[in-house]
């Protein structure tokens, strides 16, 4: 085998040879498990950065991403659930919690938009059908129909303007 110019009368792949024959640029680079017999990764700064990253996304009412999650954290899922596995439960606890604010406030705006549009119908002496209130609303018609409080809204709604 050649490598880097130079002849090996080897090619199996142990650590010794990898280091011994240049296959791994520095032998002295830390890794994770590493930093961490170290001190360097310590769980309790770990935690204290994830909620710190967190507590950002939730005051910009942004989704919790992993890449920018992990990458803030300069470490990996991986590594976390391997060395830190609490921590990883929590984070996953709060990203399923800041899926469920931001999806109970676009279901908050579609209903003021959709009282909204029958409001504008029924002025206009209108009766407010799915198809009226979609097209003042934006709201789509399936959203309507599957969600569940929406569509208790929209019906309450209807009712009060029932046709005589």
């Amino acid at each position: 085998m050649t490598w880097n110019g130079q002849q090996y009368d080897h090619v199996h792949r142990c650590s010794v040879c990898y280091v011994k024959y240049g296959f791994i640029k520095n032998a002295e680079e830390p890794n994770k498990l590493n930093q961490v017999i170290k001190g360097k990764l310590d769980g309790a700064a770990m935690r204290q950065r994830a909620e710190t990253y967190i507590n950002n996304q939730i005051a910009k009412n942004e989704i919790i991403a992993d890449i920018y999650l992990y990458k803030y954290l300069d470490t990996t899922k991986k590594t976390v659930k391997k060395l830190f596995p609490e921590l990883l439960e929590w984070i996953e606890e709060q990203k399923q919690l800041q899926k469920a604010r931001m999806n109970n406030k676009v279901e908050e705006e579609r209903i003021e938009r959709i009282k909204e549009a029958v409001i504008l119908i029924t002025n206009h002496g209108d009766y407010p059908t799915y198809e009226n209130v979609v097209e003042i609303s934006g709201v789509p018609k399936n959203y309507i129909r599957t969600h569940k409080k929406v569509s208790n809204v929209f019906n309450e709604l209807k009712k009060r303007y029932r046709r005589k």
